[in-house]
């Protein structure tokens, strides 16, 4: 039997094909300018897709010091089958004085938090 869901009509999901976000790790530290990967986790494979969100913000918003930039896609997709995916962090220069340290955070079912260092 079809559910709905917001606009689109899915068939109910057995909770052992909800894939899990384990961990996210981050290729530490960068040099500001310089691309640099991250790797999302599931604590085991289902046989659909998991789609896991991304986003990056500074680690001290409130700073006077400059903020580094770290641009990460919105989701990445972990393939049926699979345990992990990569993604590309692309990173701006770093201003001199600027904080080093960007939160990566990801999103699927639970929340993880990566901290991504820069190297002057």
């Amino acid at each position: 039997m079809p559910q709905f869901i917001g606009v689109f009509v899915t068939p109910l999901i057995a909770r052992a094909e909800i894939g899990v976000l384990a961990r996210i790790t981050v290729h530490s530290p960068v040099v500001g300018g310089n691309t640099t990967t991250g790797s999302v986790f599931i604590k085991y494979a289902v046989s659909r897709p998991t789609n896991i969100w991304l986003g990056a913000a500074p680690a001290n918003p409130g700073s006077s010091a400059p903020l580094p930039v770290a641009i990460v896609p919105p989701m990445v997709t972990i393939p049926a089958g699979a345990t992990h995916a990569d993604f590309d962090i692309n990173t701006g220069p770093l201003s001199f004085g600027a904080d080093h340290k960007i939160l990566i955070a990801t999103a699927a079912v639970v929340v993880n938090i990566a901290v991504l260092t820069f190297e002057q």
